[in-house]
């Protein structure tokens, strides 16, 4: 019988004690529902923790496998720029094997990670679905004060997960591309193929446009506390920080516009 690679038991044993760090306080929250006559309630947190680590699951490596596999698909450059390349990797040949069987393993592994971290906030997700209006508008925005407790760290939330999602592509994304020659440091300076190129500017301008909506959910927090509480908002906070915030949205949004625009009108230093 063959042995399993190293990595695959390295994996699996993560996997494991990822599982019994979860079952032990699972199994200890039972024993205490289970005893106060609270079952259902411990039910129907699981079932939510469970509805959000199989949604996050399958956004992260759904996401990932899309852009990651673009990024292993690419065609390889010119062979004068491997030759060239500073970083003194192992060629294409050897490369290429390793990223095809390993790399559904990396992904696998931070997709479970990024779906239990997830899995925590349940709370933040109950809250959003079954928040009631307070019938109290704030003088500001016109918002229902139900919004700033049960829909804005919820949508907070989502923005964070997002970002984290594009920033993590993008850097794994570049590992790829270097990995594959489609991005090396030659003598006569960096060179980045066409179809690498475009890719990498298409994932800017979404953590752009990401950003954007983070400083549109930030001018909301004009009228909350450090402790989360509403108390309104300052004239600094109306007549200075408000317009800088819609200012830096305008900018953020124009570069998004123009990195995608850029990405698909011109191609790289190379074709591919």
């Amino acid at each position: 019988m063959r042995r399993p690679p190293p990595v695959v038991i390295l994996v699996l044993a993560f996997i494991a004690l990822g599982l019994v760090a979860q079952l032990v306080p699972f199994y200890t929250d039972w024993l205490w529902f289970d005893e106060v006559g609270y079952r259902d309630v411990f039910l129907s947190i699981l079932s939510t923790r469970g509805a959000l680590f199989t949604g996050m699951l399958a956004a992260v490596l759904i996401f990932l496998w899309i852009n990651l596999s673009f990024a292993a698909s690419t065609a390889a450059p010119d062979v004068v720029w491997e030759l060239e390349d500073q970083l003194g990797l192992p060629g294409r040949v050897v490369i290429e094997p390793l990223l095809r069987r390993f790399l559904p393993v990396v992904l696998l592994v931070i997709a479970i990670a990024s779906a239990l971290r997830a899995s925590v906030h349940w709370e933040t997700l109950v809250g959003y679905l079954n928040g009631v209006p307070f019938k109290i508008v704030d003088p500001i925005f016109g918002r229902d004060l139900g919004f700033y407790v049960f829909t804005l760290p919820f949508w907070r939330l989502v923005h964070g997960w997002a970002t984290g999602l594009a920033t993590g592509t993008i850097v794994l994304a570049l590992a790829v591309y270097v990995l594959r020659r489609s991005l090396a440091l030659t003598t006569r300076g960096p060179r980045l193929a066409g179809r690498a190129r475009t890719h990498l500017l298409v994932l800017g301008a979404l953590l752009l446009a990401l950003k954007a909506v983070g400083f549109y959910l930030d001018r909301f927090e004009i009228l909350l506390s450090a402790r989360g509480i509403i108390f309104g908002a300052s004239y600094t906070d109306m007549h200075a920080r408000l317009p800088v915030i819609w200012l830096t949205i305008g900018v953020l949004g124009a570069g998004a516009l123009l990195a995608v625009v850029h990405g698909f009108t011109r191609r790289g230093c190379s074709g591919d």
